[in-house]
């Protein structure tokens, strides 16, 4: 124990000795007794990219900076930089909420075009069923007719035998129809179920893990597990990275800092509030202490 109070206080003056011989700090007398922890960009390095995001490196870079500018413009400060070597990674990881995610885009896909096709059969069967029936209107109103006169000529008679055949003929290509359309229902009417089931299991997935993405301290990363759209997928890289800044959730629903994802991809007045919280100056001797009671719990 005496030997890690020596080693404490070693780190302890050695930090202060390296504060006050920095060629900024005496620049900057000020900067020898206060700090901010937003003075450095945090540097933040590409981990993991699962191709099925199918987002390439430099489009997860441009939307990791759009993220980044919201916090640093409002800050005046640039707060992250990309850096190859950095501790801090932000990964793609494709989980089974993106998956049941794109399942159903997919399905939806599918229902959509399945619908039309339904749809455009069953109103062309309308059509020759309407078409249909006013034939054999207009033959049985033939028949009468020559059955009130006693029999039709042969030439009649003969006609209206052919036009019997024929819509006979029409009435078993409707009936058959009829069935196929009957099949087809069924067929989509079973993928709409299939769907709602699938958005159940989407919706229970989000009830366990609401947010899109996690910032890990322990091991000082950013996890991505799911994303609807380019500006949802920028809205919680900013939640995440605000979350590597020290922030906390906040109560707005209209926050990018709000516990749930959204696709709102600017700051609000609780944003603000806790960005100027988490960059706050603070004395030096402030943060040399934190990072001494970071050290010995880390050694215990």
């Amino acid at each position: 124990m005496r030997k890690l109070i020596v080693l404490a206080f070693v780190l302890l003056f050695g930090a202060v000795a390296i504060q006050i011989f920095n060629p900024q700090a005496l620049q900057n007398p000020r900067s020898l007794l206060f700090y901010s922890p937003c003075d450095v960009p945090l540097g933040y390095r590409i981990g993991t990219m699962d191709e099925r995001f199918g987002l390439t490196h430099d489009e997860l870079l441009d939307d990791i900076e759009q993220a980044n500018v919201l916090w640093s413009d409002e800050w005046g400060k640039k707060l992250f930089m990309y850096d190859p070597k950095a501790k801090l990674s932000i990964n793609m990881l494709y989980d089974k909420r993106q998956s049941l995610n794109q399942e159903i885009d997919n399905l939806q896909t599918k229902l959509d075009q399945n619908k039309t096709a339904v749809n455009f059969e069953i109103l062309d069967f309308e059509t020759r069923s309407q078409a249909f029936k006013e034939k054999v209107a207009e033959f049985n109103k033939k028949v009468d007719y020559w059955n009130e006169k006693g029999g039709a000529p042969k030439e009649e008679y003969d006609g209206l035998t052919k036009t019997q055949s024929d819509l006979k003929k029409e009435s078993e290509e409707l009936s058959v129809t009829a069935k196929r359309l009957n099949q087809s229902t069924s067929i989509f009417n079973s993928q709409v179920s299939e769907l709602n089931e699938t958005v159940n299991s989407f919706n229970s997935e989000l009830a366990t893990r609401p947010e899109e993405g996690l910032y890990r301290p322990y091991d000082n990363s950013i996890e991505i597990y799911l994303t609807n759209s380019q500006t949802e997928l920028v809205h919680t890289l900013a939640h995440e990275m605000g979350h590597a800044l020290s922030m906390e959730h906040v109560l707005a629903s209209s926050s990018i800092m709000y516990k749930s994802t959204n696709d709102l991809i600017e700051l609000s007045d609780d944003d603000i509030s806790q960005l100027k919280f988490v960059c706050r100056e603070r004395s030096t001797l402030e943060g040399l202490l934190m990072r001494l009671r970071s050290f010995v719990q880390k050694q215990n």
